[in-house]
């Protein structure tokens, strides 16, 4: 599924113009990428450092400096797989965002209902992300996650369910990894937001 593919939750409908904003995170600042770019290098330093010390002093055996040696090893790596991923995650996003600003004018309201969801969530039980599958002429796949965990705590009762009604926002004719919005209705303040009258076709 597109990273652009996105969920936006309204407590109301709001005017039939496409949302200028996808809702994304961004991409890390400059200053960002540079203060934890310097934190691995020196975390890979002290890990070399380490694995240097685990085998030129005495241990219980070479498995013992072997066994540290691969987990040290494998913690540095992970930390610089997950610094490469957010980069490339935030210029995917940003390269979205520069899409659906150019598109603008040729993106389209239609109309759909919610297929199925999938929600997860954290440990206090409010939802991390959840995912909406859309019966709109075709099937869509979109997603609603939270962007900072500051952000307001959404309960699974807020969660659009199945037969929601919901506005699909996008561009006639775009290819299948082209942004899109789907807007839906939150059920815990909107009765009746399974029903959407006014937008049918």
């Amino acid at each position: 599924m597109s990273v652009a593919h996105v969920v936006h939750l309204l407590q109301e409908w709001g005017p039939e113009t496409p949302p200028e904003d996808l809702r994304l995170s961004g991409a890390m600042k400059a200053s960002a990428r540079a203060l934890f770019a310097a934190l691995l290098v020196i975390e890979s330093l002290a890990t070399c450092f380490f694995v240097w010390v685990l085998w030129t002093s005495e241990t219980p055996g070479w498995w013992f400096s072997l066994l540290f040696t691969v987990i040290l090893l494998g913690m540095s790596v992970a930390l610089w797989a997950v610094y490469v991923s957010a980069i490339g995650t935030g210029r995917e996003r940003a390269l979205a965002q520069a899409r659906w600003t150019a598109s603008l004018g040729s993106v389209r309201l239609t109309t759909g209902t919610v297929a199925a969801r999938d929600v997860s969530t954290i440990e206090d039980g409010s939802v991390s992300r959840f995912e909406l599958t859309v019966d709109a002429d075709d099937s869509l796949l979109a997603t609603w996650q939270r962007r900072t965990s500051s952000a307001r705590m959404l309960l699974q009762t807020q969660v659009p369910g199945v037969g929601a009604a919901v506005r699909v926002w996008r561009s006639p004719g775009a290819p299948a990894d082209f942004p899109l919005v789907i807007e839906a209705l939150d059920p815990s303040v909107v009765p009746g937001s399974t029903r959407l009258d006014k937008y049918a076709s």
